[in-house]
Parts: C-alpha cells; structure tokens; sequence
C-alpha cells in the first residue's frame, strides 16, 4: 500500500509535467522531454540504497524515500517561479521512488521465497496501480484546480504513506 501511494505521487507528476512545463514556462516537447534526464537520477540511487538496506533493513530507506517524495512535491510548489525548482523535484521524487522501489521489493520477496514471483507480480501491480491511479487525479486536478492542486494530492497521499511506514515500524509482512 505504501508504494502504491508513493506512486500516486509519482504517476502524477510523469503525467502532468508537460502541461505544466507549457503553461509556466512556454515549454514544448522537445524541451519537455529533457525532464528525463534529472529524472532518470533514482537510477543512481539504487546501489547506494541497496547497500544501506543490507546494513539497516529497510524500515528507513523506505522512510528515508518517502520523505524525498514528500520533499519533491514541496519544491515542485515553486515550479511556476522557476524551472529550477521543477528539475530539482524531479530529481527528488527519482531518488525517493527509486529507494523505497528497491527496499520494499526486497522486504516482500525475503518474506517467502518460494512465492516470490506472485509476490513480485501483486507488488508491480501496486505500483503500477498507483501510477495509473495518480495520472488521473493530477490531470483531473490539473484541468480544473491548477498546478497547486496537483501537488496537494501528492503531499496528502505521501503523508498517507509516511504515516503507514510510521505504523509499520517493527511489523515484519507475513506470506
């Protein structure tokens, strides 16, 4: 539920990025289509993550990425003021993503390694779920509230998130 929630966050910002780069910026596709390279940046945070859950476990990373998430969407309040503010949340909201991706699907596919493939196959649905689910919303919020409503459904389901991470301190999930 956590990664399904981040990618509410996340599937919302990928799907209204360009509208928003064209209405506050003048932006086209060609220009819009740079945001890839800031956001391809949680690709870098993988390994790092990786090796801090080995050591920690992942009740922080996944807390750790959430916060990022949450983060993202507090710079992407000034987007329209600067492109800046748009490149720096992007890359907030991949790294965040991108942490709580890898110790999340680590955590479900220690818990029963004989069910791993159904389990991987559940956990991908969330997140795609949750992508699909925050593409509609933002760009529902976007044509009829603007660009602050987007985000408020971002920060609302990342503190959704945050305080499920927060309840889930000590659980280990069972098969």
């Amino acid at each position: 539920m956590i990664q399904f929630l981040l990618g509410i966050s996340y599937g919302g910002f990928w799907a209204t990025v360009a509208p928003m780069l064209a209405m506050f910026h003048g932006f086209g596709p060609a220009q819009t289509g740079l945001m890839g390279i800031p956001g391809a940046a949680g690709i870098l945070i993988a390994q790092p993550a990786g090796r801090w859950l080995d050591r920690r476990g992942a009740f922080p990373i996944v807390t750790a990425g959430a916060c990022l998430v949450l983060a993202a969407y507090v710079v992407f309040g000034f987007a329209e003021l600067s492109i800046i503010a748009v490149i720096a949340g992007a890359v907030l909201l991949d790294c965040g993503i991108r942490a709580t991706l890898v110790a999340n699907q680590t955590l479900i596919t220690s818990v029963a390694p004989e069910a791993r493939s159904r389990f991987n196959t559940v956990f991908g649905a969330h997140v795609w779920g949750g992508n699909a689910v925050g593409a509609f919303l933002a760009s529902t919020a976007l044509a009829h509230s603007g660009w602050i409503a987007v985000c408020a459904i971002a920060v609302g389901a990342s503190c959704l998130a945050l305080l499920l991470q927060w309840r889930s301190r000590g659980a280990r999930p069972s098969p």
